[in-house]
């Protein structure tokens, strides 16, 4: 209802606005005395300097120890004096030395043997043979040596006596059939001197071995 133009919503509207300003100044009011209730701590400022760094240590003094003192030891001689008007005996190395502390002077070694001259002679003699056979040695003419032309090395062995008397040959290492034939011929061919006085003492033969290399 209204009345002269104030209704009852503005009557109700002005209450709240009331209450809701009374209620804001009490609340300020009380949160203001409760500030000034509360006592103000004093600030104390500290100042956290460094500690000053301690000095440092000297170091001890070292003193030198004096050096020990040379003690020179008298050596007594050993060579007893004789009661002479020169003072001291002769030296103890002109003393004889008995011959049973020398020990024996071992025998010289004996001189190597001088080179024998039987094995001189056997050289020089096998030197002779193999010149003789090389002489007579000739390449194979027949019809199959001329078609083939075989080559090779033919090792033959024969005996001779000491009047260099051929007594038997044969052959040792083969390179075939036409050159084994020629290799046995040059040995038949050759002529051999007698064996030295001094060769193979108490052989009445011998046998020796000649290579011989046969080409076309």
């Amino acid at each position: 209802m209204e009345s002269g133009g104030f209704s009852l919503r503005h009557a109700l509207a002005f209450f709240v606005t009331f209450v809701a300003a009374v209620m804001f100044w009490y609340g300020t009011h009380l949160v203001l005395s409760e500030a000034d209730k509360t006592p103000h701590t004093p600030v104390m400022h500290v100042s956290l300097a460094r500690p000053p760094a301690p000095p440092a240590p000297t170091p001890p003094k070292v003193v030198p120890k004096p050096p020990k003192p040379v003690v020179q030891k008298r050596v007594a001689s050993r060579t007893p004096r004789e009661n002479s008007p020169h003072g001291t005996a002769p030296p103890a190395s002109n003393a004889p030395v008995s011959n049973k502390d020398a020990s024996p002077t071992p025998p010289a070694p004996p001189a190597p043997p001088a080179p024998s001259e039987d094995m001189s002679a056997q050289n020089t003699y096998f030197v002779a043979v193999r010149a003789a056979v090389e002489e007579q040695k000739r390449y194979p003419d027949s019809k199959d040596a001329r078609l083939q032309q075989p080559s090779g090395t033919v090792i033959v062995w024969f005996t001779l006596d000491r009047t260099g008397q051929l007594l038997d040959s044969g052959i040792e290492q083969s390179a075939g059939s036409i050159l084994d034939r020629a290799a046995r011929d040059s040995v038949r061919r050759a002529t051999f001197p007698p064996f030295p006085s001094g060769a193979w003492p108490g052989e009445s033969q011998h046998r020796f071995s000649v290579d011989l290399k046969l080409h076309p």
